[in-house]
């Protein structure tokens, strides 16, 4: 599924959560067949029910196979919803609730089954935005030498050449499934030189974003 939030596009794998930020705009589409679970939901405690529910870096799109739990628990807002019954709506939210704390638990339970599980939560969390060593280092509480000799054992690869590959699978995927520009594909995974984003692309792919595409 690609997604346009406030102007930058992203993709969606299946099984994913999508968190959208509130007050922006956003649309999202894909190829037949597609089907998804969504729920929308607005107010002035919109911002800070989903800081209090772990969700403080959006957009967030978690990629994960969600138990059927989580996904029972989705049809019964719906139905508890739409049966429109006496504190419908108070139910739904509690529901609500259950469910975003459910889905941030669950990709904390499976990000900490590894010793980089914060680091390694933010970095997918926030590829497309500045990342730096010694702010990860400090998500662990290790040195940043001490981060980086950790992250290469565990990961087979820098911090830095990790995120690289991130965002250029990410890239990738944009190049595949939308019509944005290569300006747009490169600000989207956090490069704000696209001539840079290109040659960064073709060292680690061997072949340019424009002719990736026409493959």
């Amino acid at each position: 599924m690609s997604i346009n939030i406030d102007g930058n596009e992203y993709v969606a794998k299946k099984g994913s959560a999508i968190i959208f930020p509130p007050k922006y705009k956003y649309k999202y589409w894909g190829k037949p067949p597609i089907s998804y679970l969504y729920v929308h939901f607005t107010g002035s405690y919109a911002d800070k029910f989903l800081r209090e529910c772990g969700f403080d870096n959006l957009p967030c799109i978690i990629e994960n196979d969600f138990n059927i739990e989580i996904k029972n628990k989705f049809n019964l807002l719906i139905n508890t919803f739409l049966l429109n019954e006496s504190l419908s709506i108070q139910k739904s939210a509690c529901l609500l609730q259950e469910i975003l704390i459910d889905i941030y638990k669950d990709a904390e339970e499976k990000a900490n089954d590894s010793p980089l599980g914060a680091s390694l939560k933010y970095i997918h969390s926030s590829f497309m935005s500045k990342i730096e060593i010694p702010y990860l280092a400090n998500l662990e509480n290790l040195s940043n030498s001490r981060y980086i000799t950790l992250f290469k054992k565990h990961m087979g690869k820098s911090p830095n050449e990790y995120i690289i590959d991130l965002r250029l699978q990410f890239a990738k995927s944009l190049l595949n499934n939308t019509n944005m520009s290569i300006k747009q594909i490169s600000e989207s995974v956090g490069y704000n030189d696209q001539y840079f984003f290109s040659r960064l692309f073709k060292k680690h792919l061997g072949i340019s974003p424009q002719n990736y595409r026409k493959i």
